[in-house]
């Protein structure tokens, strides 16, 4: 009896563990393309989907770094989208973050 136990026990704890990947295994996440990113935060842009545009303008902000040339071009699309969803104040500010970052880029050349 105590043998039919035992191999009852063994498998009522080995049967959690069945089919269950180890933490260790899990997929790798597919790396963001900026590129593809900004195809579709323009699209959205040029359409006038301001929420859309500005979500995906939010995700490539981290992906291009400042020497990138959308980078202006990201600052201004989210001043623009700002200034149309009745935001100026904060549409100032990009428009500022531009002026700053644009002079900095002409002195230097």
């Amino acid at each position: 009896m105590t043998l039919s136990r035992a191999i009852i026990l063994t498998i009522l704890v080995a049967l959690p563990g069945c089919g269950r990947k180890s933490p260790g295994e899990a997929p790798a996440p597919v790396p963001v393309k900026v590129d593809s990113v900004w195809a579709l935060a323009e699209a959205a842009f040029n359409r006038g989907d301001w929420s859309e545009a500005q979500k995906q303008l939010d995700r490539a902000t981290p992906l291009l770094p400042p020497a990138d040339p959308r980078y202006l071009r990201l600052h201004f699309y989210l001043a623009e989208i700002l200034f149309a969803q009745g935001t100026p104040l904060q549409a100032v500010r990009e428009f500022r973050r531009i002026a700053q970052r644009h002079s900095r880029v002409l002195e230097t050349t």
